[in-house]
């Protein structure tokens, strides 16, 4: 089942990207999946968002979070025990309008 867009939480950047690639009909990008992943809005590890999207291992998406974080698409929201490793893992979430704004005016 697909996930529907919080239209009204999702930051304008996102959406622009998320439409664009749509409306392409290009197959999507590691970064497209993982936005179109977080726009749930849930707060997730590295390795929970690999799992998610079927990849073995969190190298296959750790380039991507750190480049959509840099883009300020996604933000690091904390950090969180990983049960497999026992140590303390980033944790990220997508940037909504409201954070995003806040962001700015600070």
């Amino acid at each position: 089942m697909a996930k529907q867009m919080n239209l009204f939480n999702v930051h304008k950047n996102s959406l622009e990207a998320y439409y664009s690639i749509k409306e392409s009909g290009a197959k999507l990008s590691r970064c497209q999946m993982i936005i179109d992943l977080m726009v749930d809005e849930k707060e997730r590890t590295d390795n929970e968002v690999a799992e998610a999207l079927g990849f073995p291992h969190k190298s296959a998406v750790q380039p991507r979070l750190t480049e959509l974080i840099q883009d300020k698409v996604l933000e690091e929201c904390g950090t969180r025990k990983d049960p497999a490793t026992n140590k303390n893992v980033r944790v990220v979430k997508l940037v909504t309008d409201k954070e995003f704004d806040e962001g700015d005016a600070g």
